[in-house]
């Protein structure tokens, strides 16, 4: 009976504090301008002013994330950018986009993936 007594007020504190919990979310993947020109602004929203127009594929740190947007730095800039307008940024490992000899790097994000000497569907299938 008495522990009842003792857990009731916590109850009654967390149910209290809950409604005032933060609802920004960390996210943490590294991201790039995905359009040709984006703005970087002051908060998270389109009536903040904007602090800089960020380029297409610069690199941004991803600090957090309300609602549609997400607060980036970039550059010793902090600020907020639209979410459907940068990308994930599959270069971020040691990997780069090219090797020596020129050869492309491509990601895949599927479970199969065939390709084909030709592009075209019945082409024959090299691996």
């Amino acid at each position: 009976m008495q522990r009842i007594f003792l857990l009731l007020p916590l109850v009654v504190l967390l149910s209290i504090l809950a409604p005032f919990s933060s609802s920004t979310t960390e996210a943490a993947d590294d991201l790039i301008v995905g359009v040709s020109e984006v703005n970087l602004r002051s908060g998270p929203g389109l009536s903040y002013d904007v602090i800089a127009s960020l380029p297409r594929d610069e690199v941004l740190t991803s600090l957090q994330r309300q609602g549609d947007w997400i607060q980036v730095s970039t550059g010793g800039r902090k600020g907020w950018v639209a979410s459907w307008l940068v990308v994930a940024n599959t270069n971020k490992s040691s990997d780069t986009s090219s090797t020596k000899n020129g050869t492309q790097i491509a990601v895949s994000q599927v479970d199969n993936l065939n390709i084909r000497a030709d592009a075209d569907i019945s082409s024959s299938v090299l691996g």
